[in-house]
């Protein structure tokens, strides 16, 4: 099969994979409604993955590999989640998969982690932070992780509809949230340094 129909074929499975994962669970779905759902045949199938599992967690490295190509280490928080939600808005049916908590755990832990070089030159950048990242980290890390479960929650809401916001409004409310946040990490690492003496 040349690269481009495999491509295709792909992207077909992929599809059929996002739509049925809408309607039941992964244990329920079979090889051949989803090449019946993809108008493909099964050996098209097994041309490219050897199980459904391969075929979701390929495409689960995907969705995650497509996110985390919206952060820069450098950017404002407002603009890292504008950047994420403006993704999302584009990708509804496949995003709600991740933030409708039928993605692994583990992903949505890497994806927090995107946030944490962004998060902590804010913090250096809009409290004045000069602490080794180390030190930083110990203190920053429980608290975004928090922060961080909580804005997938949001999505997962706005997804559905349950949060009726722009993608600026919803970005700033994140946004500000996390600058609130720096507030108690500021405290947090204030009395750190005051036991450890860093």
């Amino acid at each position: 099969m040349n690269k481009q129909r495999s491509k295709r074929a792909e992207s077909a499975l992929f599809n059929a994979l996002v739509q049925q994962l809408h309607r039941k669970s992964l244990n329920k779905i079979t090889i051949k409604s989803l090449t019946d759902e993809a108008n493909l045949h099964r050996t098209t199938f097994y041309a490219n993955y050897n199980s459904i599992e391969e075929l979701y967690n390929t495409s689960e490295s995907m969705i995650f590999e497509e996110i985390s190509n919206h952060f820069n280490i450098d950017s404002e928080l407002f603009d890292c989640y504008y950047s994420l939600l403006s993704y999302i808005d584009n990708n509804k049916l496949v995003c709600s998969l991740f933030f409708n908590g039928k993605i692994a755990r583990e992903r949505i832990d890497a994806l927090s982690a995107l946030f944490i070089a962004p998060y902590i030159n804010n913090l250096r950048k809009n409290y004045g932070i000069n602490y080794p990242d180390e030190a930083i980290m110990d203190v920053v890390l429980p608290f975004l992780q928090y922060h961080f479960a909580g804005c997938v929650t949001m999505v997962g809401q706005w997804l559905d509809r349950k949060l009726i916001l722009t993608i600026d409004e919803l970005a700033t409310r994140m946004a500000n949230m996390e600058l609130s946040l720096g507030k108690i990490i500021v405290a947090e690492l204030q009395q750190k340094l005051n036991e450890t003496n860093l």
